[in-house]
């Protein structure tokens, strides 16, 4: 409250976090329209209601052109002192709903262009993870190449190893990168849940130990779970990196992990003594975009990191459900419960007996196109197929699917490989024009960061696919099928 608006002017471009404004007309050095002038062009969202003893036929037109959200006129008799309390009351609910309205529409706003963002990230994902899983399949499967002349060369090939090694830990660190994208379909398989956590441990290892943070494990063997494990992993650094975050501001702390069987489920705690969480924090962690993130300065909460929004998520994709408990004296436990392991599904090709099939044996005589726009792999992928028991002669090379499809009507080839992004016709599209010729073509798809899942059922039972970057034991393993 304030009888000079100078005074209240100073004070509101102090502490403009306010729900309501409440200016008289006339007032000494500034008129209550001059005073709303200038607080609108503080905070344009403002709710003013303007109240005034005088009557003035044009005071709507003045009201409006400097921004006023409401106004009582002069009483006329004491008797409308109920009417005044009426319209003030009124008013004032109505400007703070206003209020309401106008920060859900700017935290949607925001929302919404924050999940612009996204969809950029996530196609600026997609194409990063098709690139680099081009160049790690090339890096692999020339080092694959070079293992076999290596033999006889122990520090050469122990060199080539370390190569392969930190290929496939890219391999890893592109398919994180892609499953931050939510819509992408989980790969599932038989997963040891006591690994995936170990991968995890491992990759966080370092921060912990630097911030003082000790981990106690108690694993108890339980049963394998169905699960995409570089989506699971996923889940387990963000809430093992949460129980980092709010151990940090004590300087020292223990995390404890936990693997039991209760009630058929196979369940997973993460407990901490960290800092725990506020009553506020317990209602917004699941909401999109939170992370119990800390300034370690004044303990401020960040609100602002990706997190738990995601981790569900994905568990709703593994029908898996996570639950907490926390207080500011104890820390904060999560759990996550899993089903245990359902027989996953697999292609119909998937079922063919492998016994007594030699690569040898299904490569003799046999014409094999390639087509892939990136031509050292079309030409790596020939050299292992050669050294397989492939006739080099037999074997086509081309760079895009309108390519392909010419190649495949003239030739009639007994096996197609087909990478999926490819300029001209997809690998997709060629696959359907190729099946058009020859239905029974036996075709194998190829890509960095395209998921198998998404393919028509139809399709699925006709086609294999195998992703980049790839071992040739996996090329092996698809000639089989």
């Amino acid at each position: 409250q304030f009888s000079s608006p100078t005074d209240a002017y100073d004070f509101y471009r102090n502490y403009i976090n306010l729900d309501l404004v409440i200016l008289d007309l006339e007032m000494p050095g500034l008129t209550g329209i001059e005073l709303s002038a200038k607080i609108k062009k503080i905070n344009p969202d403002e709710q003013i209601i303007l109240l005034t003893g005088h009557q003035f036929e044009h005071i709507e037109n003045i009201i409006h052109s400097q921004s006023i959200d409401f106004f009582l006129p002069k009483l006329s008799a004491p008797s409308d002192l109920k009417t005044l309390s009426f319209l003030l009351e009124y008013y004032i609910s109505k400007a703070v709903s206003n209020k309401k309205i106008i920060q859900e529409m700017k935290r949607l706003n925001e929302f919404s262009l924050q999940m612009e963002r996204m969809h950029t990230i996530n196609q600026l994902s997609a194409g990063i993870a098709h690139e680099m899983n081009n160049i790690l399949a090339i890096i692999q499967g020339y080092t694959q190449l070079a293992e076999s002349i290596a033999a006889k060369d122990p520090e050469l090939e122990n060199s080539l190893k370390i190569i392969l090694e930190q290929t496939k830990r890219g391999k890893s660190i592109i398919q994180n990168l892609v499953n931050l994208s939510v819509k992408q379909p989980p790969q599932k398989e038989d997963c040891e849940i006591h690994e995936i956590i170990n991968c995890a441990l491992k990759l966080l290892s370092k921060p912990m130990t630097l911030d003082n943070i000790k981990v106690e494990r108690d694993f108890k063997p339980v049963k394998k779970i169905s699960a995409d494990p570089s989506q699971i992993q996923q889940v387990f650094i963000q809430l093992l990196s949460n129980a980092q975050r709010a151990i940090k501001p004590k300087e020292n702390g223990e995390i404890f992990i936990r693997v039991y069987e209760e009630n058929e489920k196979i369940c997973v705690s993460i407990k901490d003594n960290g800092i725990g969480m506020t009553e506020d924090l317990k209602n917004k962690i699941s909401s999109q975009y939170f992370s119990q993130s800390f300034d370690y300065e004044s303990f401020k909460t960040a609100q602002n990191v990706p997190g738990l929004y995601i981790c569900r998520m994905i568990l709703n994709r593994h029908n898996a459900d996570l639950s907490f408990r926390s207080d500011q004296e104890h820390g904060a436990e999560f759990i996550i419960r899993f089903n245990p392991t359902e027989t996953p599904y697999r292609p119909a090709l998937d079922c063919i007996s492998k016994d007594n099939l030699f690569l040898k044996d299904i490569l003799f005589e046999k014409k094999i196109l390639i087509a892939d726009d990136e031509k050292h792999i079309c030409i790596m992928l020939s050299k292992m197929l050669i050294n397989a028991g492939a006739d080099a002669s037999m074997i086509s090379t081309v760079y895009d699917g309108n390519s392909a499809i010419e190649m495949f009507q003239n030739e009639k080839h007994d096996f197609v490989f087909l990478d999926i992004s490819m300029p001209g016709k997809d690998g997709i599209k060629a696959m359907k024009e190729i099946k058009k010729i020859n239905y029974a073509a036996k075709i194998i798809l190829i890509s960095g960061h395209f998921n198998f899942d998404l393919l028509d059922t139809e399709d699925k039972n006709d086609v294999l696919f195998v992703k980049k970057p790839f071992e040739f034991s996996d090329i092996a393993e698809a000639l089989k099928k």
